[in-house]
């Protein structure tokens, strides 16, 4: 019963008509482990539109790890009829706008999660505009180091409809609070005000990023948190 099922999901990756697709064996070796979990009666070939996009974007998902398991993990939930209503074509579109640091961020985050602005204020050279320098998120691992491509990363992510940071929110949590005045950034900020004039502070304002309902569902198929990987 195993060899038919290998043989028979082994033959919907060649009915694509993508070999340069099988010849990417690490990639290959994914999509086919983990459709191996799904039910047989379950297995399909995904409807035209969200199969051409996977395979539009399959050069793009292959060198890097992360990446290579988030396209997999979508590649074989497209193979799941049990997926029909879960698994959107733009999810392709998405993975392939992610670098690695956005993988690896994304990964990381929980489902939310406290958010800190590094603002510049100098009354004399801003007047009343506060310049904000840095944003850096909050993450549970303990040797986690802010990376200055977090900034951008929380941007891209929060661009994509994944994430929704809400700043109408205050997080009023001393300990996490203190967490953002004792690294690295805070360090780096401190330094980059003089460009604002020697008078210049830097303010941490904390808010809460949620990731949004769209952003759940590209978890739940994408990510799967590497269990098996």
């Amino acid at each position: 019963t195993y060899c038919i099922k290998v043989r028979r999901v082994f033959n919907l990756l060649l009915q694509f008509g993508n070999e340069k697709l099988l010849s990417y064996q690490n990639l290959k070796f994914l999509i086919l482990a983990k459709a191996l979990k799904i039910p047989e009666k379950n297995l399909q070939i995904p409807d035209s539109n969200l199969l051409s996009k996977l395979l539009a974007h399959t050069d793009e998902c292959c060198d890097d790890e992360l990446i290579r398991w988030l396209y997999s993990s979508l590649f074989a939930a497209a193979l799941n009829k049990a997926n029909n209503d879960k698994v959107h074509a733009a999810f392709t579109s998405i993975i392939s706008e992610m670098n690695p640091h956005d993988a690896k961020l994304l990964y990381d985050l929980d489902i939310q999660g406290p958010l800190a602005d590094y603002v510049c204020t100098n009354s004399k050279t801003l007047g009343k505009r506060r310049e904000c320098l840095y944003e850096d998120v909050y993450l549970k691992d303990s040797d986690y180091h802010y990376d200055f491509n977090d900034t951008l990363s929380l941007l891209n992510l929060e661009r994509m409809n994944l994430i929704r940071i809400d700043k109408g929110t205050q997080l009023m949590n001393p300990g996490i609070n203190d967490k953002f005045h004792k690294n690295e950034l805070y360090d780096r900020a401190q330094k980059d005000k003089n460009k604002y004039g020697e008078s210049a502070n830097i303010e941490i304002d904390t808010f809460v990023y949620r990731f949004t309902p769209f952003g759940v569902e590209f978890r739940n198929i994408c990510l799967d948190k590497m269990e098996q990987g």
